[in-house]
């Protein structure tokens, strides 16, 4: 029987304590910090012809140091194991961020779990999720991680900021226990431009309609106005 046991939050687990005797031992389970026989629990169950420990819906509460006690009409034997629960990643948060292009830009995102998930970014539509640190195919880009406050937290850091970089980020945080996502938005604000639709010229003659329209690119957007010989 091993030493340590890791069990997932939320998720069923089963122990199983052998022993040799004659006649044939039971088995009983005790949780050390309190003396608890664990049949007793409305989450556990135990065999006590084969020793088999079932633990349904496991929590944080579960973690710690339990007994198998084997007994026969020769005596008792005992033997600890440690219950260490592993809980799953939960992303606390990621804000919609708007920087001004050929800035710096900062997207942030924390998560919390045990272990502490390792985070890291995917830009959705790209093909591949982003590395720790600098990016090997983009050197502008980093993913920075730390732990802050006792959670875990990932940096990601993009500088020049280009107009192609805005677009939804999925911070994606991961541990033995399994990962959780959550997306965020960086919107990539930059100066009116007449680039894809410029002001054509218009004839008309006199007191007819004539019709200029005017469409200016820009985040956020631009408003315009008209001006005749500069008025």
């Amino acid at each position: 029987m091993p030493t340590t046991v890791e069990v997932v939050e939320g998720e069923s687990a089963s122990v199983t304590c052998v022993a040799k005797g004659k006649p044939r031992p039971h088995y009983s389970w005790i949780r050390s910090n309190n003396n608890q026989n664990l049949a007793s629990s409305d989450r556990s169950t135990v065999n006590e012809n084969t020793g088999v420990l079932t633990i349904t819906r496991v929590s944080k509460e579960d973690n710690g140091e339990i007994r198998c006690m084997a007994r026969n009409a020769a005596g008792t034997m005992e033997k600890s194991v440690n219950l260490v629960v592993v809980i799953k990643p939960q992303v606390m948060d990621i804000k919609n961020i708007s920087v001004a292009e050929k800035r710096e830009s900062k997207l942030v995102c924390q998560a919390t779990g045990n272990p502490l998930p390792t985070i890291t970014f995917w830009k959705i539509g790209s093909n591949k999720e982003m590395v720790a640190g600098l990016q090997p195919t983009d050197d502008r880009v980093v993913v920075d991680q730390r732990m802050v406050d006792g959670a875990a937290e990932a940096t990601l850091i993009i500088n020049p900021l280009m107009k192609s970089d805005d677009g939804l980020y999925t911070c994606i945080a991961r541990n033995k226990g399994g990962e959780a996502r959550k997306n965020g938005h960086l919107t990539v604000e930059y100066s009116p431009s007449f680039a894809n639709t410029p002001i054509k010229e218009a004839w008309s003659w006199n007191k007819i309609p004539v019709n200029l329209t005017c469409l200016a690119e820009s985040i956020p957007n631009a408003t315009i106005e008209w001006r005749l010989n500069e008025r």
